[in-house]
């Protein structure tokens, strides 16, 4: 059964679903909140949200908290309560690992026109989880820094229960421009010429013989998923774990996009061979690029470059779509490419108790110690260099096949 509780002030009451029977109880209220979002962010979608939280088998149980006043929705937040993996990283190298029981606001997760009362009411009730042994830890999943919310979380908890140092990621993203020539005039001359040669060194290679197939639906997704993660197996990012894997969870996020109408899978091909991929996801007017990847054996011929430009094409001649979201990251073709960004923040907030600190103080050391080794190397001119080299031995080379 929902809960409710009135604040303090007697003004707002709280009501909860902590089961699926209770989520969808919330679904017209959650549903009106995210439409009246500036910008609404896919992952706090009520559909997109209920395949993830599928996709992880029981090891993760909803937890939405929605604030009303004289009956009416005015704040949420999304969440879900898992065991969340804390790493203690030097650049790629993971030190070592905690499991802790966490509760997770997601991207995008804290709904409603927020002011300073509301904001407060709300992480007040979010800390409250953390002290009924709910969880140990409360993670903002990319709060955009300089927010209300943001400011709050960052000041509010005890110095012992924040950590010291959070990654802040810029968030980059493209308007789609009218055609592809729009594109290249908006490009430095030098640019323009470059992409330009990509593609015709590769057409002109492989005359005939160079294609991009677009996959959309639940069947067609079923037949290009094994081949991307084909070429996905070849690169850096599968190596560390975060790249496209054929497993249930994944399949049941990408199933749940195709069923929905989101999904836009891409695959080049050169003489038959996948030689690379991206998929993202189409929600109102905006492309959310997911994941890319490409195989390493064929990065002289910039086949990554190509599909970006023949996708962009695509996109151009889509007139309900007008940004392409490149997400978080730093990336060449990012900053090359967007003309919009903003700095978005993950941040920690731990239990007032002895192990949560304790992990707190370990993850907070190794931050500092990895900000200051990455300082160093910067310092010396060895960064760029360094982060290549560690790519390249991330990635699996096999023998291309003719």
């Amino acid at each position: 059964m929902q809960e409710s509780m009135a604040d303090e002030r007697n003004e707002f009451e709280f009501v909860y679903a902590r089961t699926p029977e209770e989520l969808e109880s919330l679904s017209d209220s959650w549903q009106l909140l995210h439409q009246n979002q500036d910008s609404p962010a896919l992952d706090s979608n009520i559909d997109y949200y209920k395949s993830i939280l599928a996709s992880k088998n029981g090891a993760a149980r909803p937890y939405i908290v929605m604030l009303r006043k004289q009956d009416c929705p005015v704040a949420m937040v999304v969440g879900r309560i898992e065991k969340h993996q804390l790493h203690c990283k030097l650049g790629y190298r993971t030190i070592c690992k905690f499991s802790v029981p966490a509760m997770i606001i997601v991207y995008g997760g804290i709904l409603g026109r927020l002011d300073e009362t509301l904001a407060r009411v709300l992480f007040q009730e979010l800390t409250n989880i953390l002290r009924r042994r709910e969880a140990d830890i409360l993670c903002f999943q990319y709060l955009k820094t300089g927010t209300i919310v943001h400011n709050m979380v960052k000041t509010i908890p005890a110095l012992l229960c924040r950590n010291l140092l959070n990654k802040v990621d810029v968030h980059w993203r493209m308007t789609i421009p009218h055609n592809i020539n729009e594109f290249y005039q908006a490009r430095t001359s030098n640019h323009r010429r470059n992409l330009r040669k990509k593609i015709r060194k590769l057409e002109s290679a492989f005359p005939g013989q160079v294609r991009v197939v677009n996959y959309r639906s639940e069947r067609e997704l079923a037949y290009s998923l094994p081949i991307a993660e084909e070429i996905d197996m070849h690169t850096y990012q599968h190596s560390l774990g975060v790249g496209l894997a054929n497993n249930p969870e994944n399949r049941n996020i990408l199933q749940t996009a195709a069923k929905m109408g989101w999904l836009r899978m891409s695959i080049l091909f050169v003489k038959d061979s996948a030689w690379a991929f991206q998929w993202g996801l189409h929600y109102g007017n905006t492309f959310f690029l997911r994941q890319l990847g490409y195989h390493p054996d064929w990065a002289d011929w910039n086949v990554g470059t190509v599909l970006f430009i023949k996708v962009l094409e695509d996109l151009c001649a889509d007139p309900t779509v007008q940004s392409w979201d490149f997400a978080f990251g730093d990336a060449d073709y990012k900053r090359n490419y967007s003309d919009r960004q903003w700095r978005e923040e993950t941040i920690y907030v731990f239990a007032p108790r002895i192990t949560p600190v304790m992990i707190n103080g370990l993850k907070s050391a190794t931050d500092v110690l990895d900000v200051a080794l990455s300082w160093l190397v910067a310092k010396a001119g060895f960064y760029k260099k360094i982060k290549k080299l560690w790519r390249r031995r991330l990635q699996k080379r096999p023998p291309a096949s003719n």
